[in-house]
């Protein structure tokens, strides 16, 4: 039996099985937690430890949050100069990085803050979140839709299907797709294509959902940008009607139970759910008197 209760036209209140979430613009809120961070701008979820790497704004360590909401007190040292610029996504496989293979479970830290290390001012690193030593490290292309990348990189996610990278860029609000292993541009594309509301990335970030095979961008409004690997605009996801507030500064994606882990910019973790069509419909019928009616399908 599901009940439901409309408490605005585009958000209701649903308890199944008695848990309450929210749930709006194909979303599910499940859960807010305080991080208590610095403006915290960079998140990864982990699928081998069940939980997710935090880093505030030039903060010395990534730190471990569980899915409960409780920081676990494990850590590891971010490589490179103190940042604000920078993010982490963990691999599912093994990756080629310049030669060297990192196993999977490894945290990829790319940075646009690197100042005072060798080459280029972006960078990235592979780290065993475990011991935190510096498994491969590479220089970045200096260029990203013709913008210098230097101290602007801010996300990275990683494809399992293609073996490349996905990084954004506060400068441009473009993706770059890279070959860690050649060190090479793949393809460059903006989030903001022809037909579509301009998308500004600033602190926000980049994931890839190994489910449905596309990239998740998080940015300066509540809203989550979904895009195919090569540009072509898929949806927005408006986190508003969820209560999300300010702007989005990471972003983690559970690809086995569906779910996403989104940062602002105040400290906030919210925990959202993509529902399977087959568990819900929901049809909400707007006039003066606003009808919602709820069914169970499949």
């Amino acid at each position: 039996m599901i009940r439901v209760r409309l408490f605005s036209a585009a958000v209701a209140c649903c308890v199944i099985a008695g848990q309450s979430m929210l749930f709006g613009s194909d979303l599910i809120l499940l859960n807010t937690y305080e991080t208590g961070l610095p403006t915290p701008h960079a998140a990864a979820f982990d699928p081998f430890r069940d939980s997710i790497w935090l880093h505030g704004s030039f903060s010395a360590d990534f730190v471990e949050m569980s899915r409960s909401g409780v920081f676990t007190g494990n850590a590891f040292a971010q490589a490179g100069d103190a940042s604000d610029d920078s993010d982490i996504t963990i691999i599912e496989e093994p990756i080629n990085i310049g030669g060297t293979m990192v196993p999977a479970g490894t945290a990829l830290f790319g940075t646009g803050d690197d100042f005072s290390g060798p080459g280029n001012d972006a960078h990235l690193y592979a780290i065993d979140p475990v011991t935190g030593v510096v498994l491969a490290e590479q220089d970045l292309p200096g260029s990203l839709l013709g913008t210098n990348t230097s101290n602007n990189i801010v996300g990275i996610g990683h494809s399992t299907v293609s073996d490349t990278l996905f990084f954004t860029s506060y400068v441009s609000d473009g993706v770059m797709e890279y070959d860690p292993a050649t060190g090479s541009i793949i393809r460059e594309f903006t989030l903001s294509p022809p037909g579509t509301t301009s998308f500004n990335i600033f602190y926000g970030d980049i994931e890839y959902n190994e489910a449905d095979g596309l990239l998740y961008a998080a940015g300066v409004q509540p809203i989550i940008r979904v895009v195919t690997t090569t540009g072509d605009f898929v949806r927005d996801y408006d986190l508003a009607p969820l209560g999300v507030e300010g702007q989005l500064s990471g972003i983690g994606i559970d690809a086995g139970r569906q779910e996403i882990w989104v940062t602002n910019t105040m400290g906030d973790l919210y925990q959202l759910a993509i529902p399977e069509p087959s568990t819900f419909a929901c049809m909400i019928i707007v006039s003066p008197l606003v009808i919602l009616r709820s069914r169970r399908t499949g």
